[in-house]
């Protein structure tokens, strides 16, 4: 009995040391993996600027549109409410591709970090690209239709049907 345990000993510690060192590669492997992360890109509008989202652009493109205003007052029920509605709102814009409406979204000095943060949430979720954010107020505009190509009649395929 003396005898095995002296031969299986080291046998036990290099299994055990070769788990430890699976799991710290393990471990290392997944700290050190790169992170993808969804990445959101804000402008700084200049107050001038013609291009872009600067304030007269923003002002011009707004001039004849039907603006939907939500004001977050800083009340935690009130404004998960209020979001709640943005989302399902931000959610028919992006169906009906209506151009014409824009939401309209009014930060409090109550409003918290989070708020923005749930909004922002709301508009990745949505796959809104156009939203501008602007003085205290945050714009979210429709995605436009995308172009759609006509095809001939004559380059129209037709699937065979089998009986």
């Amino acid at each position: 009995m003396g005898n095995d345990d002296f031969i299986y000993a080291p046998f036990r510690i290099a299994v055990l040391a070769a788990f430890q060192i699976l799991v710290v590669l393990l471990l290392v492997s997944v700290l050190l993996a790169p992170k993808h992360y969804a990445r959101l890109k804000f402008s700084l509008p200049s107050e001038n600027s013609d291009f872009g989202f600067g304030k007269r652009y923003l002002e011009k493109n707004l001039e004849h549109k039907l603006i939907a205003t939500f004001i977050l007052t800083g009340s935690f029920e009130n404004d998960e409410k209020i979001l709640y509605a943005i989302d399902l709102k931000t959610n028919l814009l992006n169906i009906s591709h209506d151009t014409m409406q824009v939401l309209q979204v009014h930060f409090s000095s109550k409003n918290t970090y989070g708020q923005f943060v749930r909004l922002v949430d709301i508009i990745q979720i949505e796959m809104s690209e156009r939203y501008a954010l602007f003085d205290n107020d945050f714009y979210i505009f429709a995605n436009p239709k995308e172009e759609t190509t006509q095809q001939n009649d004559s380059t129209k395929v037709i699937a065979p049907i089998y009986l």
